[in-house]
């Protein structure tokens, strides 16, 4: 799984964007981060700064299940996410509160910028809630 993580000017591209690619999967991808990712891997210090994160989970078949799961891990590791790719997957409104706390949980020194959610099943009512909740954000510069 890791070698889906690279280190590229200064951010970090995690692409896991696979017509393959489930909620089952990307709950162990989670535990391998857990497991296996170290900041001196990368060359990066211990000092507790975020790391800035690109994320690419689209083109897959997620529904959302393990999405909580996996923005839990991306903030407790401090990957401060800046592009957010979710595009071509199965998410429905259940994502919306998800998506949200990430995003609000963001560190101050650090802002999403973009967030990819076309080709899913999110209602009218879903993408309003999503987008009154980003306008609201302090974190989303989109």
């Amino acid at each position: 799984w890791l070698k889906k993580i690279r280190f590229s000017r200064g951010v970090f591209e995690i692409n896991l964007g696979a017509p393959q690619l489930d909620d089952v999967q990307l709950a162990s991808f989670c535990g391998a981060l857990e497991k296996a990712f170290t900041r001196e891997e990368f060359g990066l210090s211990s000092d507790g700064s975020w790391m800035p994160v690109n994320v690419d989970i689209s083109n897959s078949r997620l529904c959302g299940s393990t999405l909580p799961k996996f923005f839990k891990c991306l903030l407790e590791m401090q990957m401060a996410v800046l592009i957010l790719k979710m595009h071509k997957n199965e998410l429905g409104d259940a994502v919306v509160p998800a998506i949200l706390d990430l995003v609000q949980r963001q560190p101050a020194t650090s802002n999403v910028s973009e967030i990819h959610l076309s080709h899913n099943i999110i209602s009218g009512s879903g993408a309003q809630r999503l987008i009154e909740g980003l306008c609201k954000s302090r974190r989303y510069a989109g």
